[in-house]
C-alpha cells in the first residue's frame, strides 16, 4: 500500500544533484509537503447520482469522514523557463525585467520547466492532480470546509476554532476566554478544538514494512487525529551513506582512542559503531530508501488533549507544542513558509510511507444505490448494477454476516 508514496520519494531524490557532501548537496534537495486530512463532514451525494437530492435529505445529518491526502513539492524557478538558445535568452531577460518592474520574485513561466519535471516524477509514482474543490477545503479544513478565517481562541495546548457568531457571543458573555476548564463537558456548539504536537521520536530499529507496527497513521485516526503534516528535504541514498561513513570513521576514532589509553570504551559506543556498519552496508548493496532530512510531523486531534501518553500509537512519541499552537496550524498549511516544529528528525523514506498514512476503508462503486457506511472510517459504500459491464470487469459482491442479520 505504501509503494506509491515510496516511489514518489525515490523520484524526488533522483532530482537531486549529486555531491560530494551533504552540505555541497543540500541546496538541490525537493522540499515536500504530505497532508493527512480527516474531518467530519456532513454526506453529500455523488452529484452523478440520479436520486442525488433525495439521498441529500435522508442522511443530511449523517457525519462522514472526509479523508484527503495531498502530495506537495516545492518548485524551482528556472529564468529561461528550461527553453535553449535564443529563446531561453530571452526568456531570461523578461524574467529579470519583471523581478526589477516590482513585480516581486519571479513570473510564473519560471516554474514552467520544473513543473514538468516534477510532475513527471509524481506521475510515475502514481499520484494524481487533485481537484480546485479539495484544494479549497484542504485550506479551509480547520472550518469544516465552510470557511477559512474562523476566529481562533489559542490557550497553552490547544487551539479552539469558532465557527459560529453565536458560538463567540456566548463565550464572550458566559465563560473566561483565558481558560477553558469550566466550559462545558459537551462543548459549546460552533465551536471546536485541536491540539497540536509534534513528534519527537520514532522508536523502531529497522523493521520490515509487513510488521503492524510500523503502520503508526491509522492508530493516530483512531484517536480522532483531524492532520497529519510530514515536512521535509529529500535526501539521495549515496549522500546518506557517506554521512553514516564519516559517522562511523568518528565513533571508530573514539573508540580506539579509548583503547589508547588502556581503557575499556563504553558499550553504549561499540552499539552505535555496530549499527552504523549495518546501516551503511545496506546503503551499499542499494537496498536502502531516501532519507527525508530535517523531516517534522505535526498531529492534530480532535478536543483538548490533557495527557497525549495515552493516545500515542506504539512506534513514535509524541510531545506537546506548550504556547506554540498557533505557529503549528500555520505549519500545516498548504504552501506555508512557517516552521513551528523544533523537534526535527533524519527517517528513512520508508517511515512516511509505510505508515499507512494512505490507509481508507472503502469498498462498492462510485455510486449506485446506498448500502450504508464502512464501519471503520464512515464512508458511503454504494452497489451498481451497471459497473462492472460499463467498466468491462467481472462483477462481484460479497456480503459477509451472521445468520438473522438480513443478508
Amino acid at each position: 500500500g505504501g509503494r506509491g508514496l515510496h516511489t514518489a520519494f525515490e523520484q524526488l531524490a533522483e532530482l537531486a544533484a549529486p555531491g560530494l557532501t551533504r552540505n555541497s548537496s543540500k541546496s538541490t534537495y525537493r522540499e515536500f509537503h504530505v497532508l493527512l486530512l480527516n474531518v467530519p463532514t456532513y454526506f453529500r451525494a455523488p452529484e452523478s447520482s440520479p436520486i442525488r437530492d433525495y439521498l441529500n435529505t435522508e442522511f443530511r445529518d449523517r457525519l462522514v469522514l472526509r479523508r484527503e491526502l495531498l502530495f506537495g513539492v516545492k518548485l524551482k524557478p528556472l529564468a529561461t523557463g528550461g527553453k535553449k538558445g535564443k529563446e531561453g535568452l530571452l526568456s531570461a531577460i523578461d524574467s529579470v525585467a519583471y523581478s526589477l518592474s516590482g513585480g516581486g520574485g519571479s513570473p510564473l513561466s519560471d516554474y514552467d520547466h520544473d513543473t514538468a519535471l516534477v510532475g513527471g516524477a509524481l506521475a510515475r509514482a502514481g499520484l494524481t492532480i487533485p481537484s480546485v474543490s479539495t484544494l479549497r477545503w484542504a485550506d479551509s479544513w480547520w472550518g469544516h470546509g465552510a470557511a477559512k478565517g474562523v476566529p481562533i481562541l489559542p490557550h497553552g495546548d490547544h487551539l479552539h476554532f469558532v465557527t459560529s457568531m453565536q458560538a463567540k457571543t456566548t463565550i464572550e458573555r458566559d465563560f473566561d476566554i483565558e481558560s477553558c476548564a469550566d466550559w462545558p463537558d459537551e462543548g459549546i456548539p460552533g465551536e471546536h478544538a485541536i491540539t497540536f504536537s509534534a513528534m519527537h521520536d520514532l522508536t523502531l530499529d529497522p523493521t520490515p514494512v509487513a510488521e503492524s507496527i510500523v503502520r503508526w497513521v491509522p492508530e493516530l485516526l483512531e484517536q480522532h487525529a483531524r492532520v497529519v503534516s510530514v515536512r521535509g528535504l529529500v535526501e539521495p541514498q549515496p549522500i546518506t551513506r557517506k554521512q553514516l561513513a564519516s559517522q562511523k570513521t568518528k565513533w571508530s576514532g573514539d573508540i580506539d582512542e579509548y583503547f589508547a589509553k588502556n581503557k575499556t570504551p563504553r558499550e553504549e559506543q561499540e552499539v552505535k559503531r555496530a549499527a552504523l556498519a549495518q546501516m551503511e552496508a545496506s546503503y551499499a548493496r542499494g537496498e536502502a530508501p531516501a532519507t527525508l532530512m530535517d523531516c517534522s510531523v505535526i498531529v492534530g486531534f480532535d478536543a483538548v488533549v490533557e495527557d497525549l501518553r495515552r493516545i500515542t500509537p506504539r512506534a513514535i512519541t509524541l510531545n506537546p507544542l506548550i504556547n506554540l499552537q498557533p505557529a503549528a496550524w500555520y505549519e500545516t498549511m498548504l504552501c506555508s513558509s512557517v516552521r513551528a516544529n523544533p523537534l526535527k528528525q533524519e527517517l528513512p523514506a520508508t517511515a512516511i510511507a509505510y505508515s499507512g498514512i494512505q490507509n481508507i476503508s472503502r469498498v462498492g462503486d462510485e455510486s449506485g444505490a446506498l448500502f450504508g457506511f464502512t464501519e471503520r472510517d464512515g464512508q458511503p459504500v454504494y452497489i451498481s448494477n451497471a459497473a462492472a459491464s460499463a467498466g468491462d470487469a467481472s462483477p462481484l459482491a460479497i456480503i459477509a454476516a451472521g445468520t438473522g442479520s438480513g443478508k
